[in-house]
């Protein structure tokens, strides 16, 4: 008696579940705004607020392999102390160097750049909002290799990957409140490509992706501010993490400082400087 009266209450549940019409569904993407998808910061109006954005320079130089002693004179001229590392001893082990300048350095820096036979590459504008990533390409590769490098372990490690970019990437944190200060965090990271465009397979290609989180540093910007972000040392070790991120292995051509002699062919490295150019609320 008791299995047939559940039973009886089991089928008039599903009976009740039949009858009920199922709830329409929204049009979501139709109810929401652009200025919707921005924060909302708490101030004493209640006002929302404007997705922040930030604008940088990145200006790429390459020097002669033979002049990396010159950059000692730009770090003479530059200041380490608004940086923050992951690992400070892993950073430097990894040959990494970063200096942090103002506007008013600006010039001198680019001045010791000329005198140490740099030559600006290429120059791009970024454009990023609170909390978003932009990944730059810096050397790309058509084969797998073994990328060694320092772990915050303090240990040589390597890491094997597929064909795919070596890339800088920078992070912008969210403000909790407009503010003419961006937080941003640096690191390398490779990248296998992802033209998919089916998106789960899109997915599962960044699950490859590996950052170089021993060689990640963050610090506070506005408007005028800039790093620079060299190589402590050269090395001919074509396979580390340094020498992928800061070498071109081909060499570049160098004007001579007279100009009279044709330029030269000369193994090159790379220095990066990131100038932060506008906070917009």
């Amino acid at each position: 008696m008791t299995r047939a009266i559940q039973i009886g209450v089991l089928i008039c549940f599903i009976l009740w579940l039949v009858g009920c019409p199922a709830p329409k569904e929204k049009d979501l993407w139709n109810e929401i705004k652009i200025s919707d998808l921005a924060p909302e910061y708490d101030d004493n109006n209640s006002q929302k607020k404007h997705l922040q954005t930030i604008n940088f320079d990145l200006h790429i130089y390459e020097i002669p392999a033979d002049n990396i002693g010159k950059l000692d004179d730009i770090r003479r001229e530059l200041d380490t102390r608004p940086l923050r590392y992951t690992d400070l001893l892993a950073f430097s082990a990894n040959s990494f160097s970063v200096y942090f300048g103002q506007f008013q350095a600006w010039n001198t820096t680019v001045d010791l750049l000329t005198a140490a036979g740099g030559e600006r590459r290429s120059r791009m504008s970024l454009l990023l909002s609170d909390g978003q990533t932009k990944d730059i390409a810096i050397a790309g590769f058509d084969h797998s290799l073994s990328i060694s490098f320092i772990s915050s372990r303090h240990s040589k490690e390597a890491v094997r990957v597929e064909p795919g970019m070596l890339s800088m990437r920078i992070k912008t944190a969210s403000a909790p409140a407009p503010t003419n200060i961006a937080h941003i965090t640096i690191y390398p990271v490779f990248l296998a490509p992802t033209s998919s465009t089916i998106p789960e397979l899109d997915e599962r290609i960044k699950l490859r992706e590996f950052p170089f989180t021993a060689a990640a540093f963050g610090l506070e910007m506005k408007p005028g501010d800039f790093i620079f972000l060299a190589p402590e040392e050269y090395t001919d070790d074509q396979f580390s993490l340094s020498s992928l991120f800061f070498n071109n292995p081909k060499g570049s051509l160098f004007f001579n400082e007279n100009r009279l002699k044709p330029p030269e062919h000369k193994p090159a490295f790379r220095v990066y400087m990131l100038t932060c150019t506008a906070i917009n609320d």
